[in-house]
């Protein structure tokens, strides 16, 4: 993607249905590739992560691949480590990704002024997206952009620690056993949803349920009542 063609205000959040532990084992399979031999880079995922999530998924890889990219330039020996866990409540997920390295490390100044940016992004940002050279200011714009928090922790030749959390929505998928069901039953499907009461309706006819479907609560109280 060009990104020159753009303007700022065409940065968007584009949400949509992903697979994390893909993303991750992607990230992580390009990543290896670029770490130096005396370079001990390990990566660990929570097993609580939800099958899928829906977010931008394109924005959260810019973000990772980034940070491991400052991690890699700045760290000549040790490790380098990203750790991804996971808070889930609900229809939400909360996810914690962190970066940490033995690298060169920055001085408390520096991190103090980086917390302290609180910008949209910009032209010279757009440049750094297009050229993949993003630098830590901007991965911080980016994780703010899509409703995230970011911090970090640095000691001058000791290495660094990034941490970027960003809550998705968990993707369920509900799947009905039909084969449950006996043949000789019928079958009331009940919504207020009148697109869906004709899609389930029709499917269950084809697979050869006798079915009826109603709109009204009382209706299907009714039903119920008198053993239909």
């Amino acid at each position: 993607m060009d990104m020159s063609t753009f303007s700022i205000q065409n940065i968007k959040v584009v949400n949509s249905k992903y697979n994390l532990k893909n993303l991750i084992t992607k990230i992580k399979l390009v990543k290896e590739k670029e770490v130096k031999e005396n370079i001990d880079f390990r990566v660990n995922i929570s097993e609580n992560v939800p099958e899928y999530l829906h977010g931008d998924s394109k924005l959260l890889e810019q973000v990772i691949m980034s940070t491991l990219d400052n991690a890699i330039k700045y760290t000549k020996e040790g490790f380098i480590e990203l750790n991804i866990n996971t808070i889930v409540k609900y229809d939400m997920c909360r996810l914690m990704i962190t970066v940490e390295d033995s690298g060169q490390g920055i001085s408390i100044d520096k991190v103090n002024d980086l917390l302290m940016i609180d910008e949209e992004l910009d032209k010279n940002d757009l440049k750094r997206l297009e050229t993949k050279n993003v630098n830590i200011n901007t991965i911080k714009k980016i994780v703010s952009k899509m409703g995230g928090y970011f911090t970090i922790k640095s000691e001058e030749n000791h290495g660094t620690e990034i941490k970027i959390v960003i809550d998705q929505k968990i993707v369920t998928t509900k799947k009905i056993e039909l084969d449950n069901y006996s043949k000789t039953e019928n079958i009331l499907v009940a919504s207020n949803d009148t697109e869906y009461l004709k899609s389930i309706t029709k499917l269950l006819e084809k697979k050869g349920y006798h079915v009826e479907n109603s709109i009204y609560a009382n209706d299907v109280i009714d039903r119920i009542r008198l053993k239909e």
